[in-house]
């Protein structure tokens, strides 16, 4: 799914397109009269420093990419907290940038995210299966209990073990 931006000619990625993720139109159909929404789904990056980070759709790099996790839910990019966060959320964040293993790694790793940014997302609780991280458990939008910025989740990933 290519959600958000390119890949300049030297490999490295576009730091300042972002797309819109893809949408979903549904069509209700009565005898008088038609409405139609559109919903945006949400969509994953990983900022590896400020205004560099790695989105779906980008090239995959052989040495694997690291850095603070987001999601972009109801147009704002927000980080997800630590709390309950392991390797099986790592997964599926990795699968959905296109990689094929993911790590968790301290948010002191990782880029800081600005003080007054949305945390969207705690307490996410995937069983590794899933294909979006939006489909994991976690307990609601924008309820992240007592979660601040300095329990941001990193995440690394790889295409091996190796």
């Amino acid at each position: 799914v290519d959600l958000n931006g390119s890949n300049d000619t030297n490999g490295t990625n576009a730091t300042n397109s972002i797309s819109e993720a893809p949408t979903t139109t549904a069509t209700t159909t009565t005898t008088r009269t038609t409405t139609t929404s559109t919903t945006t789904l949400p969509a994953v990056r990983l900022v590896v420093t400020p205004g560099n980070f790695v989105l779906e759709g980008d090239n995959v790099s052989a040495e694997g990419v690291k850095g603070r996790l987001e999601i972009r839910y109801a147009g704002e990019w927000g980080s997800i907290c630590a709390d309950k966060f392991d390797t099986r959320e790592a997964q599926v964040v990795c699968r959905q940038l296109g990689y094929q293993w993911g790590f968790v790694v301290p948010a002191t790793m990782t880029a800081d995210a600005p003080e007054d940014s949305k945390i969207w997302l705690s307490e996410l609780q995937c069983d590794g299966s899933e294909s979006y991280l939006w489909e994991c458990g976690h307990r609601g939008w924008g309820d992240t209990g007592f979660c601040y910025h300095s329990e941001d989740i990193g995440v690394e990933c790889a295409e091996t073990t190796t």
